[in-house]
């Protein structure tokens, strides 16, 4: 294998210094990957490689990682900072000689690796007959081709690396798409920023409701708050052909926002206004500027009226301005943040017990403790319903509370004709509204409905397309539908969009085990164990390792799991229950083939209501026991045996 970085000599004379460092931190990330392939260095020629292993698969799979991780390494990063990398792969006989390797296998590896492009992989045929059947990557001939010093030509391959952007030609951007891009902070008080990303957040959420309009969900546009990028790359990006940008002082009761619409294809101010207002003008000021964009861009509004907003506007400004801290603090998404937010929201609904908003708050909060694992479900899921009842009862109009509704009617009580009613108003309520989508295609997926589930997810995507759970989301519908490669890509394309995402590493590995690739699986979950607690990801190892025939490693992660007996929930509700370690415990069952025994575990599970149960109607990973009485009784007690 040969490596080489693309621009070395010219950035060399142009910026020696930034040069030598950007060698060393290839060289860094090299060199931490080629041992996990059983890779040697042989030697380094300034910025290349030249590296050697003891079969074909290895070399691909290491080239494969080298530049994922390299993507993952840019990601962040100015485009001037970046590492541009290009590899070539051949195989053959090679002379030794004092640690250094030559023959024609070494010169047609150094051709080879000139023909790859930017960020990827070329291999020779010979290469590519060693690993077609034996490596899961996408590989696509790129036909003969000749090589400087070579009499005949050779045939080539390259690796499909994912994209790692969603981007559009300028002539394809629709207009009609938009995104609102975080408004900065001009405060004199630094901690004003929840007020500068809950407008974000509420201009967001007003033009949802212009219909002809796409509006990009906050996941995504809150990333270029710590990455800014010019309006263009944003667009190609998003794939937005309109973006609203602004800023916002607030000092006392006075307010001065500045918003300009763009022309994302033309980078033209389509218009600019200043509002200085009061506080209490800030619906009137969302919903001109609403009003504004649906205009310019031929579009017709269906916002309430004047009579409806004003009933359903917080009866202080000091209501409106806790709701939205306790949304500050809530997309922080900890345990702490979501304690620090029930305090804001239940403020603002003393303070305006009418205002439906912060009901809505108050029931996705508890929703998310009782999700994951922060407090007792059977305490917090009741209130979630409690809260979104509330909600509805004073906006029905909300597609918050009722998200929140469905997602309890299916997870926590197995109502499941009215978890999908819920989703549907919800979806009608705001279309923009990519959790709906997402969360809905869950649903879907779990009732066995997967063309419409992929409908569902990819109309999440298409809303928010730099959010790693809603990516997570479609590689799940994928392999809920067999599709394993398109998993494959949903998932990578997670960690694409945040190398951080420990889940989706669980989600190629989901995708392995189903493409009978234990190994890599294994490895996928101990990395998902590394970055979010080994706990979340014991299940699904131990079934990988029993599934690939390491019954030794299984039956240890058996013997770790009944470590801790259940146990019941502690008296207060907001200290963390005891994890409940039944649903692992069958998975390691199944995968050791005692289906009696996974099936008695699997309906404990039920029993404590543990949210993956309900995935037992069509996760592949259960096809082996479909036909078993005890477990068709359990489908059916969960009410999903039609």
């Amino acid at each position: 294998m040969f490596t080489d970085m693309v621009g070395y000599t010219a950035l060399g004379q142009e910026n020696e210094s930034l040069s030598l460092a950007l060698v060393e931190e290839q060289k860094k990330l090299v060199r931490s990957i080629i041992g996990r392939h059983n890779g040697r260095e042989v030697k380094t020629m300034g910025d290349a490689f030249l590296l050697e292993f003891p079969n074909a698969v290895d070399a691909v799979r290491c080239a494969y990682d080298i530049q994922r991780a390299i993507r993952e390494f840019n990601f962040s990063l100015a485009p001037d900072k970046r590492i541009h990398l290009r590899i070539g792969v051949h195989v053959g006989e090679v002379v030794e000689s004092q640690g250094d390797i030559s023959g024609d296998a070494v010169n047609i590896a150094s051709r080879i690796e000139h023909v790859a492009e930017d960020g990827g992989v070329c291999i020779s045929r010979q290469v590519y007959d060693h690993v077609r059947n034996k490596v899961d990557l996408p590989l696509s001939s790129i036909g003969p081709k000749s090589l400087k010093n070579l009499s005949a030509p050779v045939e080539l391959y390259k690796i499909v690396m994912p994209r790692s952007t969603m981007k559009l030609p300028a002539a394809q951007l629709d207009q009609k798409r938009i995104a609102v891009l975080p408004f900065a902070n001009m405060s004199p008080d630094p901690t004003d920023e929840y007020f500068a990303d809950g407008l974000t957040e509420e201009i967001i959420s007003t033009l949802s409701k212009v219909r002809e309009l796409d509006v990009i969900s906050r996941t995504s546009v809150m990333r270029y708050r710590k990455d800014p990028k010019p309006v263009r790359e944003i667009s190609e990006e998003l794939g937005v052909g309109t973006v609203l940008e602004g800023s916002v002082r607030k000092a006392g009761n006075k307010l001065r926002i500045t918003i300009q619409m763009i022309d994302a294809t033309s980078d033209r101010h389509l218009w600019v206004e200043n509002y200085d207002r009061e506080l209490q003008d800030i619906f009137a000021i969302q919903t001109d500027i609403a009003s504004r964009v649906a205009e310019a861009l031929k579009a017709k509004t269906l916002l309430v009226d004047s009579a409806k907003q004003e009933k359903l506007s917080p009866a202080t400004t000091e209501a409106y301005e806790l709701y939205l801290r306790g949304r500050y603090y809530w997309n922080r998404g900890t345990m702490d943040s979501f304690m620090q937010a029930l305090e804001q929201f239940e403020q603002a609904a003393e303070k305006d017990p009418d205002y439906a908003p912060a009901y809505a708050g108050l029931a996705d909060t508890y929703l998310l403790l009782g999700r994951n694992g922060h407090v007792t479900p059977k305490f917090a899921y009741p209130k979630a319903v409690q809260y979104a009842t509330k909600a509805l009862a004073i906006d029905e109009g909300l597609a918050q509370p009722h998200v929140a509704l469905a997602a309890i009617r299916q997870e926590y009580e197995w109502r499941w004709e009215e978890a999908e009613t819920e989703f549907r108003r919800a979806i009608e309520a705001n279309p923009n509204y990519a959790t709906a989508h997402g969360w809905y295609a869950l649903y879907l997926g779990h009732v066995g409905r997967f063309e419409e589930a992929i409908a569902q997810v990819n109309r999440a995507q298409e809303l928010d397309p730099l959010s790693p759970r809603i990516q997570c989301n479609a590689s799940e519908e994928y392999l809920f539908a067999r599709n394993y490669d398109k998993a494959l890509e949903a998932a990578r394309r997670a960690l694409e969009i945040d190398p951080g995402y420990g889940g989706a590493h669980g989600y190629v590995g989901y995708a392995y085990v189903e493409k009978r690739l234990y190994d890599q699986a294994i490895a996928e979950f101990q990395q998902a164990g590394k970055m979010q607690g080994a706990r979340a990801w014991m299940g699904r190892l131990g079934h990988a390792c029993g599934v690939s025939g390491n019954m030794e490693e299984a039956v240890r992660i058996l013997d770790e799991l009944k470590k801790e007996p259940i146990q019941p929930p502690p008296k207060s509700p907001f200290i963390p229950p005891p994890p409940d370690t039944s649903f692992d415990i069958g998975l390691v069952y199944l995968g050791l083939g005692e289906f009696e025994q996974a099936t008695h575990w699997l309906d404990k599970a039920a029993e404590a209501h543990t949210a993956e149960i309900i995935h037992i109607k069509c996760e592949p990973i259960y096809d082996g026991i479909r036909q078993e009485a005890g477990f068709q009784e359990l489908v059916k007690k969960i009410g999903l045996a039609r």
